[in-house]
C-alpha cells in the first residue's frame, strides 16, 4: 500500500502507529538527551494517544509545542595535559556549542507520520544512492548521500519506495558515506588519466539547519506537490513545521543567534533532534543539486571543467579539471561559482568559507579528506608512529603520535597469534595525539577472559586500503 499526500492518510492510526515505532526506536537509539519518560508513559497509553493525535490532525488545526534547547559542545580535538593530569579541549577559550532541541513526542510522531506519506516521491526525486556511480548516467541524476530513507526500487516504474509499515528508517550511515567519499576519488582518478590537472572541492554550508526557516521548508514542500494531492496535507505540514523556543530558552537562542550571525531564530522549522529533519534536508536542498548536477561536464569560470558533484546531508564535494590552473585560482573559482549557484536556489543558506578546502589530485599538496588517498602527500619514507604501553590499574594505556593526515589501526591479540580484535580511530585534527585505553582482558560469550597479551599498530594514510609501515608488537608490560 502506497500512502497519498492526503489529510486522511496521514491521520489514519495505522500510519501513526508505525510513526510512532520508528520515532521512539530512531530516538532511544540515536539522541542522548531524547525523553525516554515520555516515551514509556505514551507506549503505556498508546491507543489514546493515537487517538488523540489523529483526532487533532483530522481537524486541520496543529498547535506544536515550545522547543527546549540543549546546547552541546561541538567535535573538536581533544589531547592529554601532563600538568593536569586528564583530557581536555587543546584549543583554549570558549568552546563551540551546538543548539540542539527537544521535540515533544506528539509533534516527533506528527512530523514521522508527514515524512512517511512524502517518503516516495522525495527518495525518488534524489535518486537511487546504490546506483553504479562510475557510470555518466548516474552521476548527472544522483548526488544526494546522506539521511536517504531504506527503500526498494519498483520494477516496472523504477521509482523508489520506502518501506514505512517495516522497522527500518534510515540507511546505514556506513553503507552511503562509503559510497560518497569514493565517488569524487574515482572520478578524480578517470580525470587524472586523461592527464589534466584535477581538483577536488570539498565544502560544507554553514549552520545549515539554523538557517531554514518555516517558509523556505513549506516553499520546498510545496515544489514536490502534484494535482491529486490534498491541501489540507500541506497546510498541516505549514503548521507543524513551525517552531518557537520555550519562553525560558529563548534568551539563550537569541545569544547562541547574534554569535553566528543567524537571522529569523525564533522561528524553526529544523530542529536539530528532529527525526524527519535529515529527510527534509535533503527536499530543502533539490533545487541545489539539480542546478549543479546540470552543469557536469560545462565550464564553471577560470577555466575549470565541472567533473562531478555528490553531497552528503550539508557537506559538498565536486571535482573540476583543467589543462592549465594553479590551486589557487582552482579553490577561488569553485567558491566563487558554489556560493553563486546556492544564491540562486536557496538565498537563506551559505557556504562556510573555513571549512571548504580544495586540494589538486596527486599533486603535493596536503590532503584534507580521509577518502581522497592520492591526494595525502605522506608517503612511506616520511611516515613514522611512535607509542608506548603501560599499566595503570588493569587498564593497558596505549598512546601514539600520529603523523599529518593519518589514521592509525590499532590490534590486539594474545602474543605469538593474530590479532584478535582491530579498530580504526581517525584523529580529529592533523598531527594530534591519539590515546586508547584498552582492557587486560577480552570478554567471550562462553568460559573465562582471555588475557590481552600484545598490541600492534598499522600506519594508514586516509583511504589507502595497503599498511604503509607497522610498528610491529609490543608486549603489554
Amino acid at each position: 500500500m502506497e500512502l497519498s499526500l492526503t489529510l486522511a492518510d496521514v491521520s489514519q492510526e495505522y500510519v501513526l502507529v508505525q510513526a510512532f515505532k520508528k520515532t521512539c526506536s530512531y530516538l532511544r537509539y540515536h539522541s542522548w538527551f531524547a525523553d525516554t519518560v515520555e516515551m514509556d508513559r505514551a507506549s503505556a497509553d498508546l491507543p489514546n494517544f493515537l487517538k488523540s493525535l489523529s483526532s487533532e490532525i483530522a481537524s486541520g488545526t496543529w498547535t506544536p509545542s515550545s522547543l527546549q534547547i540543549v546546547m552541546a559542545p561541538k567535535s573538536q580535538a581533544w589531547g592529554w595535559d601532563d600538568k593536569k593530569g586528564r583530557w581536555g579541549p587543546i584549543e583554549k577559550g570558549r568552546l563551540p556549542l551546538r543548539p540542539l532541541a527537544h521535540v515533544s513526542l506528539r509533534d516527533q510522531v506528527v512530523a514521522t507520520a508527514i515524512m512517511l506519506c512524502l517518503a516516495n516521491r522525495a527518495e525518488s526525486a534524489q535518486g537511487d544512492p546504490r546506483a553504479d556511480y562510475t557510470k555518466q548516467k548516474t552521476r548527472r541524476a544522483i548526488s544526494s548521500y546522506g539521511n536517504r530513507l531504506f527503500c526498494d526500487r519498483n520494477s516496472s516504474s523504477g521509482n523508489l519506495q520506502h518501506r514505512w509499515a517495516s522497522q527500518n528508517l534510515y540507511r546505514a550511515y556506513f553503507q552511503d558515506y562509503r559510497s560518497f567519499v569514493s565517488r569524487a576519488d574515482w572520478v578524480a582518478s578517470q580525470e587524472h588519466q586523461l592527464e589534466k590537472r584535477t581538483f577536488v572541492t570539498q565544502s560544507d554550508l554553514a549552520q545549515f539547519y539554523d538557517r531554514v526557516r518555516p517558509h523556505s521548508l513549506h516553499a520546498a514542500l510545496s515544489s514536490l506537490r502534484k494535482e491529486e494531492d490534498d491541501q489540507g496535507f500541506f497546510d498541516l505540514c505549514e503548521q507543524v513545521f513551525n517552531w518557537g523556543w520555550h519562553p525560558a530558552d529563548i534568551s539563550s537562542a537569541q545569544e547562541y543567534a547574534d554569535q553566528k550571525e543567524i537571522r529569523g531564530f525564533a522561528q524553526i522549522a529544523l530542529p536539530q533532534g528532529l527525526v524527519a529533519a535529515g529527510f527534509l534536508a535533503n527536499i530543502i536542498l533539490l533545487p541545489f543539486d539539480n542546478a549543479i548536477q546540470g552543469r557536469i561536464g560545462e565550464d564553471i569560470g577560470n577555466g575549470l571543467r565541472l567533473a562531478d558533484y555528490s553531497r552528503y546531508v550539508d557537506d559538498l564535494r565536486i571535482v573540476t579539471s583543467c589543462e592549465d590552473c594553479e590551486l589557487e585560482g582552482a579553490t577561488a573559482a569553485s567558491m566563487k561559482w558554489l556560493s553563486g549557484i546556492l544564491t540562486d536556489t536557496a538565498p537563506f543558506l551559505t557556504i562556510s568559507e573555513e571549512k571548504t578546502q580544495t586540494a589538486r589530485f596527486g599533486g603535493d599538496e596536503k590532503g584534507y579528506s580521509r577518502a581522497t588517498a592520492c591526494m595525502v602527500a605522506t608517503s612511506a619514507s616520511s611516515c613514522s608512529l611512535s607509542f608506548f604501553v603501560r599499566s595503570k590499574k588493569g587498564v593497558e594505556i596505549a598512546k601514539a603520535a600520529v603523523p599529518p593526515f593519518c589514521t592509525v589501526r590499532m590490534s590486539v591479540g594474545k602474543a605469538g597469534s593474530a590479532p584478535r580484535n582491530s579498530a580504526t580511530v581517525l584523529p580529529t585534527n592533523p598531527s594530534s595525539t591519539v590515546r586508547w585505553s584498552i582492557f587486560t582482558w577480552n570478554p567471550t560469550p562462553f568460559g573465562n577472559p582471555t588475557p590481552l597479551k600484545m598490541i600492534q599498530f598499522d600506519l594508514f594514510p586516509f583511504g589507502v586500503g595497503r599498511r604503509i609501515r607497522s610498528s610491529g608488537c609490543c608486549p603489554c608490560t
